[in-house]
């Protein structure tokens, strides 16, 4: 029997991990992007912390991203939390994260696709460079100085077309200068702790307790996993418990004028490229779109409603095109 929800969540590893697969592209062995990157992970405030190998296996993103989130919680959420629910980071070739229980214990393990992490990270930066291509300093294929925004444009396109056929991320990479690296960031790290805090908010709302939303996992014995249903209204909840705590931690004072287009505006860059990637609704999430509306109406003042309106009409336009 497990002590804890971390050993429960190491017991399920190798069976969910996927092979990482043929990949379209060999971009991700280019040794002057990977100079590029572990020279600033060497001087960054997670170099100074990390090994190069905790990186590799994203021991700090998982470290950082709960330090962030639990700053905003009570004694006892937090204590409840890191006593039942472990975190962890697979390539499991999912869109969504995956949560899964010990039908003995009631420990919890929630795993992020490891692919899907990677992807937006590189999208987001190819997104910067299509808008403001001065600010790329490197990419793998060829001088940034003889590369404008129509080439970055394909750029994102082949990197959609390799993740939907690869579940994997791979495609051109980029570095960008110090101030497009800072804001790109934080949108990466606003995507982040949302994925997060949306996981953490079903925890919160009381989902992942008794077995009710919970079916046998027919490959593993006395393991269930967190079901979805048609009507999606758990995780339209626990998107609005997420919002919430992501603005805890960023300081951001809940409906707020501002603040809710500050975040907003973030989150619905992220919420568009998900629709990109499945511009459908699944058996276990609402439409990613719908989700970012149902924020925006919410928390966006009318001046941000409008903005992510317009973002998301000319997204549906794009994948309907």
């Amino acid at each position: 029997m497990f002590t804890n929800p971390n050993e429960f969540a190491a017991s399920l590893y190798s069976s969910l991990r996927k092979p990482v697969p043929h990949l379209s592209s060999t971009d991700h062995l280019d040794e002057g992007w990977k100079k590029i990157t572990w020279t600033r992970f060497d001087k960054s405030k997670f170099g100074k912390r990390y090994t190069r190998e905790q990186a590799h296996n994203y021991v700090l993103f998982i470290d950082n991203l709960r330090e962030e989130i639990q700053r905003g919680f009570s004694d006892e959420i937090r204590n409840k939390l890191n006593a039942t629910v472990s975190f962890g980071i697979l390539d499991s070739g999912e869109i969504n994260a995956s949560i899964y229980k010990d039908r003995k214990t009631g420990y919890c393990a929630i795993f992020f696709n490891l692919g899907i992490i990677q992807f937006f990270s590189l999208y987001l930066q190819l997104r910067e460079a299509y808008f403001r291509p001065q600010n790329v300093i490197y990419c793998t294929r060829g001088n940034p100085q003889d590369l404008d925004k129509s080439d970055y444009a394909k750029f994102m396109d082949e990197h959609f077309v390799n993740y939907l056929k690869d579940d994997y991320p791979n495609g051109p990479k980029i570095h960008l200068n110090k101030e497009a690296n800072n804001r790109v960031g934080r949108l990466i790290l606003i995507k982040d702790l949302f994925i997060l805090a949306h996981e953490i908010g079903h925890f919160v709302n009381g989902d992942l307790d008794g077995g009710a939303n919970f079916e046998a996992c027919k490959e593993l014995a006395g393991v269930e996993f967190f079901a979805g249903n048609s009507y999606h209204e758990r995780e339209f909840a626990a998107d609005d418990s997420g919002f919430k705590i992501v603005a805890k931690t960023q300081k951001i004072p809940e409906k707020k004028y501002t603040a809710g287009d500050l975040l907003m505006s973030s989150l619905c860059v992220f919420f568009c490229g998900l629709y990109t990637l499945n511009p459908r609704e699944s058996a276990t999430h609402p439409c990613s779109l719908d989700r970012c509306l149902q924020l925006a109406h919410k928390y966006c003042s009318p001046i941000g409603l409008e903005a992510c309106i317009n973002d998301v009409r000319r997204t549906r336009e794009s994948i309907e095109q």
